[in-house]
């Protein structure tokens, strides 16, 4: 069996209320929120893999990158200015964060097709039929401070449903030194 994977870091349950909390006092359109578990950075997009075990090795292979420090400062639409479909997040990316991405890169991939540029964001919430027709008339671009101190990256499987992915969290990386 094939199961869509990513690489991605995710938050503590503190910083998740947090964000929950946000989203539900200043999002003035309808929208379909992420869900409390499944707030996070992706470092490696979505790829298919029926072998698993020798992925997990590459992953937990991946040393040189101590914990550092995540800053969101800014929440607006995203991630096409003139024709968004999500509200996220976004933040300065800190060296540490470019420095594990391409690890893991390095461990997934044996070739550069699959590097893109990085922009640090995370998603908040995706847009509904009615949203895509509002946000418009309803300007997003307010100043946040949330910070989190990153400890680990995880090797995550994404679910596809029709009322969306369902994260199920297969191997945690400590980040190590």
């Amino acid at each position: 069996m094939r199961h869509r994977l990513f690489v991605g870091i995710l938050f503590s349950r503190s910083f998740q209320e947090k964000l929950t909390h946000w989203i539900k006092e200043n999002i003035r359109i309808p929208v379909r929120p992420t869900l409390n578990n499944q707030f996070h950075i992706t470092l490696a997009p979505p790829f298919y893999e029926r072998d698993i075990l020798p992925l997990e090795e590459r992953l937990k292979s991946i040393r040189g990158v101590g914990h550092f420090l995540i800053r969101f400062h800014r929440v607006t639409y995203g991630p096409y200015p003139k024709s968004p479909r999500l509200i996220w997040a976004e933040g300065d990316s800190p060296k540490p964060i470019m420095s594990l991405k391409s690890k893991i890169f390095d461990a997934l991939y044996q070739n550069n097709e699959s590097r893109h540029e990085f922009k640090l964001h995370m998603t908040l919430a995706r847009f509904t039929k009615m949203s895509e027709k509002m946000w418009r008339n309803i300007p997003l671009n307010s100043a946040v401070d949330w910070e989190e101190t990153i400890t680990a990256f995880h090797l995550i499987e994404s679910r596809l449903t029709p009322q969306g992915a369902h994260y199920k969290v297969l191997t945690t990386v400590p980040l190590t030194l």
